[in-house]
């Protein structure tokens, strides 16, 4: 059973085991608009959380980072997107992922939202934002 959390900066990362797969939310380019360009990390490299790792250009040249969700190790980058970069705009919270990561430190989970707590997210209530404790069986 996999395990979807999303950050305050729009990304939403799928835990399955050590292994979390990384996109840009439907909500991002809601916000942003379509991506017209991306620039993924190396496979091997390694990133603490919140580190810029991918970089994503929207229609109006906007250029944007794409923050590690946790620490970790990137093990697979989405292919794909080299020869179709709509890819993330057709399904931004599947097909159009972005890369895989091996998770370093799962307690890191702990400070990103769920489903719900990302829906009710707003940027300037971040300061007052609570994040609901998962239970120890979901990190372990």
């Amino acid at each position: 059973m996999s395990l979807i959390r999303y950050t305050r900066n729009h990304e939403w990362i799928e835990v399955e085991g050590e292994i979390g797969t990384v996109g840009i939310t439907e909500r991002w380019l809601a916000e942003r608009g379509e991506v017209v360009y991306v620039e993924l990390p190396e496979i091997g490299d390694e990133y603490e959380k919140e580190e810029p790792i991918a970089l994503v250009e929207s229609m109006d040249g906007t250029e944007y980072h794409v923050l590690a969700p946790v620490t970790g190790e990137v093990v697979e980058i989405n292919e794909e997107l080299e020869d179709d970069v709509d890819l993330i705009n057709r399904s931004p919270e599947g097909d159009g992922w972005l890369f895989k990561m091996r998770i370093e430190m799962r307690r890191e989970l702990k400070s990103l939202m769920n489903l719900d707590e990302y829906e009710d997210f707003e940027e300037e209530d971040y300061e007052e934002f609570e994040i609901t404790d998962l239970g120890e069986e979901e990190l372990l």
